[in-house]
């Protein structure tokens, strides 16, 4: 008798705390309950995402040394160096020209073997220090529209590289990453950091 009355007593007791929770309606209204489960699966969800970390300050020295790489290595940054020492030695050689013009306002003067005459010697002898003049200005003009183009090119080849690799990497990746990784955080990896790249 009482032993059975126990085991009914034990095995109703299980039965009710296995039995799956149901929200009371009594209490809570519906739109409440409805409300709240989005809440759960929300921080459930949040639980579950890997959290964004992004780098502030000055940029680190192992990203500059990815970004020539992947423009193309050294004979870029050779390249680069060369268009622009050559720009400022013209550039250089523009604002010592007009210290010799200046000094040759009475006198003649000689330049690299080259002689010069005086400037009172009327607008024929302007002439020569004009087109001395004009071929450093366009000298260095050339040099830094090279400089220019070469770093862009540069910057085109870099972000085509990144931008292959980071493809290969995400279409490789695991589900998990899937998973735990915003959708709208892998798109703007492809969409506005990608644009900053390109235009920085």
């Amino acid at each position: 008798g009482k032993k059975e009355d126990m085991g009914l007593h034990q095995s109703s007791r299980a039965s009710e705390i296995n039995k799956p929770q149901e929200w009371n309606h009594s209490v809570c209204g519906t739109n409440e309950v409805g409300k709240f489960k989005k809440v759960l699966a929300l921080a459930e969800a949040e639980s579950l995402m890997s959290k964004e970390t992004r780098e502030s300050g000055l940029t680190q020295s192992w990203a500059w040394t990815l970004w020539f790489r992947y423009a193309g290595g050294v004979p870029f940054t050779s390249g680069l160096l060369v268009f622009f020492i050559a720009e400022k030695i013209f550039y250089f050689g523009t604002e010592l020209w007009i210290s010799y013009w200046t000094d040759a306002a009475s006198l003649p003067i000689t330049v690299l073997g080259f002689d010069f005459p005086a400037q009172t010697d009327g607008l024929g002898a302007q002439a020569y220090y004009m087109q001395v003049y004009c071929l450093l200005a366009l000298l260095a003009l050339a040099c830094a529209f090279m400089r220019t183009i070469w770093i862009v090119s540069g910057g085109i080849r870099c972000s085509r590289q990144l931008y292959l690799s980071m493809t290969k990497r995400i279409l490789h990746s695991p589900m998990v990453y899937f998973e735990t990784t915003p959708m709208g955080r892998i798109l703007n990896r492809f969409t506005y950091d990608a644009e900053i790249l390109d235009i920085t």
